[in-house]
């Protein structure tokens, strides 16, 4: 029931998010933190923040993700296509970015 619920209201929000844009007709962007953090007991946890440039499609596109979803209104910086339209495999690396950079954190502590 709450999926249900979620899906309705992501619907909703979107639709007036995106009629929004298109009566101010103004550039829409900004981006997405994507926050990793690993932690040991009685330590500082150490967190890697990687920021990545986004913009906002004017319309919905792509086929790559659920109905309704922010990936069909979201696109990397200079790019054409939103995150629906780009498979798994051509943007994994993107997201993937935080993970790695902890990785290097923490293997040079260890080194």
């Amino acid at each position: 029931m709450f999926q249900k619920f979620f899906l309705y209201c992501q619907d909703r929000f979107l639709i007036i998010f995106l009629s929004l844009i298109k009566t101010y007709k103004k550039y829409y962007g900004g981006y997405i933190e994507c926050a990793v953090s690993f932690c040991e007991p009685d330590k500082n946890p150490l967190t890697v923040v990687e920021k990545i440039e986004i913009e906002i499609n004017k319309k919905e596109s792509g086929q790559l993700a659920p109905l309704k979803s922010w990936d069909k209104i979201l696109r990397f910086k200079g790019e054409k296509r939103t995150f629906a339209e780009y498979p798994f495999e051509e943007k994994i690396h993107i997201w993937a970015k935080s993970y790695k950079n902890l990785a290097k954190k923490i293997k040079s502590l260890i080194s």
